[in-house]
């Protein structure tokens, strides 16, 4: 079935390279001066991202901090705070894309002032599936976010704008993730244990630091969807 081509996302990825960021960021309405700061800021960022079921939390860090949220699949309009600290809302569908030939999981943002924003996310190369979720339920779940299948190749995010009243003008920019093992348990298992578990634990809010900048400006998805 479709369920067997997704991935599970799990793991520590690193930023090795971004295209289009400047006029990607030029279609929000961001300055020249402004526009310059975050292309640097996100030269450097890392995505962590525990993949449970319909559920994908994500914490985006770069050189201003961290920005964790949680996209999940099949629900419209659940509530997210962006980076830049909007209250937005969020909707979360799987779409195969037979150009590239995977199963791409996409969000798409509505209320934020630059527009309309979607995120898409999809894994190319040797990907060592295990399909998302695909584990038991209970303590073989929560065992299985700590080490699931190995996932190799690239990661892939394309950030996309539909600006408020000039949607024509929409624009977009692609973001390119490689998988860091040395940092994957460091990293992965204190957002699981802070952020998710905090979720599990009835917290619920969705999204929390606000002090990232620039980047679920850059689209729900980050980067990106």
């Amino acid at each position: 079935g479709a369920g067997s081509r997704r991935p599970n996302f799990t793991g520590v990825w690193r930023q090795v390279t971004h295209e289009n960021a400047d006029r990607y960021f030029q279609a929000m309405g961001y300055p020249f001066a402004t526009r310059r700061l975050m292309v640097h800021f996100i030269g450097q960022s890392t995505e962590v991202l525990s993949h449970d079921g319909e559920r994908v939390h994500a914490n985006s860090i770069n050189l201003r901090g961290e920005w964790p949220r949680t996209y999940v699949e099949n629900k419209k309009n659940v509530p997210m705070t962006l980076a830049d600290g909007q209250a937005v809302k969020t909707t979360t569908w799987w779409e195969r894309d037979e150009d590239l030939g995977v199963d791409v999981h996409k969000t798409r943002v509505v209320g934020a002032k630059q527009g309309v924003l979607e995120t898409w996310r999809w894994i190319q190369g040797d990907v060592g599936l295990g399909v998302a979720g695909a584990e038991g339920g209970g303590e073989n779940r929560k065992a299985s976010r700590i080490s699931p299948p190995q996932v190799r190749g690239r990661m892939t995010v394309k950030s996309i704008v539909y600006p408020e009243g000039r949607e024509e003008e929409a624009e977009s920019m692609m973001w390119h993730f490689e998988a860091d093992e040395k940092r994957r348990g460091s990293l992965l298992k204190e957002f699981q244990e802070t952020y998710v578990n905090g979720l599990e634990g009835g917290r619920g809010a969705i999204g929390g630091k606000e002090n990232l900048g620039g980047a679920e400006t850059r689209a729900s998805t980050k980067e990106p969807d």
